[in-house]
C-alpha cells in the first residue's frame, strides 16, 4: 500500500473508532466543552510535566502514525519519537518517518469514583444485550432465556470487548461454521443453544462466573461450552469452583484462553496493550474492507482502546511498574482478573484449586472434557507488520510498547492457552484435544479462531456434531 493509501486508511479508521467518543467525555480538541484557560494545550510529555498543578483538570491525547504504526500519545501534538537514530542503526533499520497526527482530543480527568460508571457505560456499548440469551434458528442471538432443567445445552461464552453475537456472527461467516451451528440447533442433540452476554471490563471473571452459576442454579442439564478468550476464565470459575452440580456438566472448547493470564493485561504494559489493540482493530478493519471477511469484534476493540487511553492515559506516561500503574489496572476489574502477573491473586486461587485436586478426580472430571485451540501467530503479510513492535523476541523497537515476551495470537500468550495450573503441562492433555494450527500459523490470530476448518473440526468431534 502506498503512503497515501496508508494515510487514508488510518484516517478512516480514526473517524470510525472515535465516532462515539463524546459519550465518554472525550471531545475533538477544538470542541467548546471545557474552559480553555484551565490548561493550554501541551505539545509534548516533557512540557506536560511542567504544566502539572492547577491546570491538571483537562488532558489532551493524540492518535499518531509513524511508519504505519498507530500510537496513542498524551498531548496536543506529536510526542518525540522514541526510536532514535542510534537504536535504529543498531538493528540495521531505516530512519523513521516523522510522527503524523491523525486526530486529537481533550478530556476532563475522571475522579476515581466515576471510573466505575464509565467502565459500565463502555461495557454496555460493547455488550449491549447482557444476560443469558437464546441462539435462534435464524442463527442470531435473541431474547433472554432460562436454561432448561434437564437435557443438554450448548453454551457460548465470549471474551473481552465482545459478545455472544460476535461469536455467532464469526462462526456463521463460513459455510462449514453455519452448518455446524445449524446442526446444533436442529440435530436433536441439544435442548437449547444459549449465549452468555456479560460485561468484561467493569466486572472480574469470577463475578461473571457467579452470575452464570446463578442462571444455572435450578438446572441439572448437561452443558457443553464453546468459550473464547477471557470467557475461558469465566467458564473455569463456574465449572470448577461455583457450580452446584456434583457431576461434570459436559465438554468445553477453549479458544485462545488466558488461563495463565495475558501480557496484554499486565499493569506495566497498559500503554503497549492499548496501542496493540488499536493497530489490531485497524488492520482487521482494512482486511475486512479489502477481502470481505468478517471480524465482528474488530471495530469495538478500536473504540474501547481509545476510550481506555482517555481514562488511564496519564498512568501510561508514568514509569513502568510503579504502584500507581498497578492501581490503574486494579480500577479495570475485567483486565486485572486476567493479568499475567505473579500478584494476580484471583488467577492464582483458580489455578491452585485445580492443582490441589486428587489426580484421578482432576482427570475424570475435567481433563478428559477440556479441548483447546491455541495459536502462535507469525504473519508473513506486510499488512501485519505492526505485530513485531509488541513482542520481545521479535522486537525491532524500543521496549516502551512491549506486551508479549514470546509467542502469542496477538492478544494472549500462547503458552497460557492450555495452562490449567502450575506443574500440569500440555503433555498431560491428549493430543487429540489440543489444536495448535501447525505450531506456528500465518493465518490464525485471536479474532478468527472460529473461521478455521481445524477449529470447526475439533468442535464437531468434541461435541459429536459430525
Amino acid at each position: 500500500m502506498t503512503a497515501r493509501g496508508r494515510q487514508d486508511e488510518a484516517e478512516a479508521f480514526a473517524q470510525a473508532a472515535t465516532r462515539d467518543f463524546d459519550a465518554f467525555g472525550i471531545h475533538p480538541i477544538d470542541a467548546d466543552v471545557f474552559d480553555e484557560t484551565i490548561e493550554t494545550p501541551i505539545r509534548t510529555l516533557r512540557r506536560a510535566r511542567r504544566h502539572r498543578g492547577e491546570g491538571e483538570r483537562v488532558g489532551y491525547m493524540s492518535l499518531v502514525e509513524t511508519d504505519g504504526i498507530l500510537r496513542w500519545q498524551l498531548g496536543a501534538g506529536p510526542a518525540p519519537s522514541r526510536r532514535g537514530p542510534r537504536r535504529r542503526a543498531r538493528f540495521g533499520l531505516p530512519r523513521p518517518a516523522a510522527d503524523r497526527v491523525i486526530r486529537q482530543f481533550k478530556f476532563a480527568d475522571l475522579p476515581p469514583n466515576e471510573i466505575g460508571d464509565k467502565l459500565r457505560q463502555l461495557d454496555t456499548r460493547l455488550t449491549p444485550r447482557q444476560g443469558l440469551r437464546d441462539v435462534t434458528r435464524t442463527l442470531t442471538v435473541g431474547r433472554e432465556s432460562t436454561p432448561a432443567t434437564k437435557g443438554r445445552i450448548l453454551l457460548i461464552v465470549h471474551g473481552t470487548f465482545s459478545s455472544g453475537d460476535h461469536v455467532v456472527e464469526e462462526m456463521t461467516s463460513t459455510a462449514d461454521g453455519r452448518r455446524l451451528l445449524e446442526r446444533a440447533l436442529t440435530g436433536g442433540r441439544y435442548t437449547q443453544v444459549l449465549a452468555f452476554n456479560h460485561p468484561t471490563l467493569s466486572v472480574s471473571p469470577i463475578l461473571n462466573a457467579a452470575a452464570l452459576a446463578h442462571h444455572f442454579r435450578t438446572s441439572d442439564a448437561d452443558v457443553d461450552v464453546i468459550c473464547h478468550s477471557r470467557g475461558g476464565l469465566v467458564v473455569r470459575w463456574w465449572l470448577e469452583v461455583l457450580d452446584h452440580r456434583s457431576q461434570p456438566r459436559g465438554r468445553v472448547i477453549f479458544a485462545g484462553p488466558p488461563l495463565a493470564g495475558t501480557g496484554l493485561a499486565a499493569p506495566a504494559r497498559l500503554r503497549g496493550a492499548l496501542n496493540l489493540l488499536t493497530n489490531l482493530s485497524h488492520a482487521l478493519g482494512t482486511l475486512a474492507r479489502t477481502t470481505g471477511r468478517v471480524f465482528p469484534a474488530a471495530a469495538p476493540i478500536g473504540e474501547a482502546a481509545g476510550v481506555l487511553f482517555g481514562m488511564f492515559g496519564k498512568l501510561t506516561a508514568l514509569a513502568a511498574r510503579t504502584p500507581i500503574i498497578d492501581a490503574g489496572i486494579a480500577m479495570i476489574p475485567g483486565l486485572a482478573g486476567q493479568s499475567r502477573e505473579g500478584a494476580n491473586g484471583e488467577l492464582l486461587r483458580l489455578r491452585d484449586s485445580f492443582s490441589q485436586l486428587e489426580g484421578t478426580l482432576r482427570t475424570e472430571r475435567y481433563l478428559v472434557n477440556y479441548y483447546f485451540l491455541k495459536s502462535n501467530f507469525e504473519p508473513a503479510d506486510p499488512a501485519w507488520r505492526f505485530w513485531q513492535y509488541f513482542r520481545r523476541d521479535r522486537l525491532l523497537d524500543a521496549a516502551a510498547d512491549l506486551v508479549f515476551d514470546g509467542p502469542n495470537d496477538l492478544v494472549v500468550d500462547t503458552d497460557s492457552m492450555a495452562s490449567l495450573a502450575d506443574g500440569i503441562a500440555d503433555e498431560e492433555i491428549d493430543v487429540g484435544r489440543i489444536e495448535t494450527f501447525g505450531g506456528t500459523s500465518v493465518d490464525v490470530h485471536h479474532l478468527n479462531y472460529f473461521q478455521q476448518p481445524e477449529t470447526l473440526s475439533l468442535i464437531r468431534n468434541a461435541l459429536q456434531l459430525a
